[in-house]
């Protein structure tokens, strides 16, 4: 399918999937990673950070599926809202992984 090979994220859904095509190290992970608060009036975009705690019920798979992300040392990521991510996608999302976010 265009390169890409099927990636499991779960933790926003636990069937959810991720696209990844390594040539040009794009990643494509739908709601694995947000960039804004769904429940906040404004719903800006911001640095990457885990879907709400509200539509994430289980923390630690949605930690680990961003490590696993991350470990792809992707060029850029494209999410279900507000994408792409850019630049240090790999530090943005350790960040994430590691509480930061």
């Amino acid at each position: 399918m265009a390169g890409f090979e099927v990636i499991h994220p779960p933790g926003h859904t636990p069937g959810q999937i991720g696209l990844w095509r390594e040539f040009d190290r794009l990643a494509i992970v739908s709601d694995a990673v947000f960039v804004f608060n769904p429940f906040s009036i404004t719903a800006r975009a911001g640095a990457p950070r885990l879907p709400p705690a509200a539509v994430r019920p289980d923390d630690a798979a949605a930690r680990e599926s961003v490590r696993k992300v991350a470990a792809l040392e992707p060029s850029v990521l494209w999410i279900g809202h507000y994408g792409p991510v850019t630049g240090d996608v790999a530090a943005q999302l350790a960040a994430v992984a590691d509480g930061d976010r």
